[in-house]
Formats: structure tokens, sequence, C-alpha cells
């Protein structure tokens, strides 16, 4: 910074002592080439960097109400995962307890209880299959004597 204040400087001061032969523009060109140094560029005006700045800042927030948005809409679906794990947790437990209760009252049943149950069920699934053979049976020979009968009629 201070090599620029002195180009400046000195160039002015030339360019008066050369009066109209050379301007202060020309004459500080002719010294930043003969020292090597670059001119630099014009940086913004406090106007333009405040309303880039102020560009930034409203993307910048607009990116973080989205950011928001998103992480609320995920603990809302997380809230709404929780409840129902928690509710089918309560479904489970109760089932469960109504199960320990089955499993304890079988437990406790005496042993010649559940033999006769054994072999009232075991009579009446017999029962059962014998009637269903029959009736299989019954209308296999139906279908067939009525298949004869149509196909007599037909032919």
């Amino acid at each position: 910074m201070g090599i620029e204040i002195l180009l400046a400087l000195l160039s002015g001061l030339i360019s008066m002592m050369a009066g109209a032969i050379a301007s202060q523009a020309t004459v500080e060109k002719f010294l930043r080439r003969l020292f090597k140094v670059t001119q630099r560029t014009p940086t913004a005006t406090y106007t333009e960097r405040l309303a880039h700045l102020t560009g930034t800042l409203k993307k910048s927030s607009a990116d973080v109400d989205a950011i928001v948005e998103e992480l609320a809409t995920v603990a809302r679906d997380r809230e709404a995962a929780v409840l129902k794990l928690e509710s089918d947790l309560a479904a489970l437990t109760t089932r469960e307890q109504e199960l320990q209760k089955r499993v304890s009252d079988l437990q406790n049943l005496p042993l010649s209880v559940a033999e006769h149950f054994a072999a009232m069920t075991s009579a009446g699934e017999k029962r059962s299959a014998r009637r269903d053979y029959l009736l299989f049976g019954l209308g296999v020979l139906v279908s067939t004597v009525l298949s004869i009968i149509f196909f007599s009629i037909q032919g």
C-alpha cells in the first residue's frame, strides 16, 4: 500500500514539473513499469459489497429454512414411528400377559383332565373322518349317476 501512495505522489510531482508534456496517468504508468509494480484492481464500492452480502445472507437464510423444515419433517416422522412402536409394544405386552396366564392355567391343570380332553376330541375326530369319507363317496356316486343321465339325454 505504501509503494502505491509513493508512486502516485512521485508521478504527480513529475507531471507537475513536466507540465503539459506528460499527464499524471502517463507518468504513473511509466513508473509502474520501471519499478515493476502492478496496478491493483479497484475494489467494489461499499454499496456493492453490502448488496452482495445481503444477497448471500438471503440465500443462506433460505437454505437454513429449508434444512430446518426437513429436520422438522424427519422429527415428526420419527415421533409417529415411536408412537406406533409404543402402541404395538403395549398390545404385545397385553397379549403376552394373556398367553402367560393361559400357559400357567394349563400347567396347573391335572394330567387326568388333559388325557380325558384328548380322548374326547379323538373320538369326535374319528367320527368326523368317517362322515367325511362317506360324504365324499356319496358325492362321487351322485355326480357319476347325474353325468350318465345327462349324457344319455343329450346323445
